[in-house]
């Protein structure tokens, strides 16, 4: 979705244009009851340490 939609639409705007409309987005998902814990599930950080 991201490369056939978002992202054609994102380079459209000039940098910093498309900057501010990301977080402004992301600002209004994160309104959203429960979105910031179902964005968290499907992006997760994991550091393996290496011995």
């Amino acid at each position: 979705m991201y490369k056939f939609l978002i992202k054609p639409f994102l380079f459209l705007l000039s940098p910093e244009k498309a900057h501010h409309f990301t977080f402004k987005t992301l600002k209004i998902l994160f309104a959203i009851p429960f979105a910031e814990q179902i964005v968290k599930v499907f992006f997760q950080l994991n550091i393996k340490e290496k011995l």
